[in-house]
């Protein structure tokens, strides 16, 4: 059985991204990581949630606070929209132990793709796919890897683990030896 973990910080309020005043300094806030790593946005008023990576977390949610500056989104709208900023890490069958995040050569696209238990999977799809399974009242928002994800091995399971602010989401979404998430 392999197990892929994603540890994701304690909630992070992205109301804080627009200035409380018109004329204001808009920021990202402080709590988001200067490095890379993986970040799922929950929106509890829509019940909505996105995932993606970054190779530098500070940039990326600065591009998303320019956005929501640029439409003119009050720090109403926000409230009840948080950040998790993370890292992966996964063990394959018969390993000893968890790599915390083991991602070589860091968090970009080409490089999410890795071998687990003999067979390539994109962790940024795994990620996607499994937070279907973990929260279902969550809607989707991601418009790319969201097609189906099937366990290519026909021996071992695929655990998926999520981690938020040191709580472990519980149970774990194990993905079944041949078995295909839709």
């Amino acid at each position: 059985m392999a197990t892929v973990t994603y540890t994701l910080s304690p909630a992070i309020p992205l109301h804080t991204m627009i200035p409380a005043m018109g004329g204001g300094v808009a920021v990202v806030p402080p709590a988001i990581p200067l490095g890379a790593g993986i970040y799922m946005i929950c929106n509890l008023n829509t019940n909505s949630r996105y995932a993606g990576i970054s190779g530098h977390m500070r940039r990326r949610f600065g591009t998303r606070q320019g956005s929501c500056f640029s439409l003119g989104f009050s720090r109403a709208n926000l409230m009840g929209v948080s950040a998790y900023c993370g890292t992966v890490g996964w063990k394959n069958h018969g390993d000893a132990a968890l790599a915390p995040d083991n991602v070589p050569g860091g968090y970009q696209a080409a490089n999410m793709r890795v071998k687990i238990d003999h067979h390539r999977y994109d962790l940024e799809h795994l990620m996607i796919k499994a937070m279907q399974y973990q929260w279902p009242i969550f809607t989707c928002t991601n418009t790319d890897k969201t097609g189906p994800l099937r366990n290519k091995s026909t021996r071992r399971t695929i655990t998926v683990r999520f981690s938020l602010g040191g709580v472990v989401a519980a149970p774990p979404v194990t993905l079944a030896p041949g078995a295909t998430w839709a």
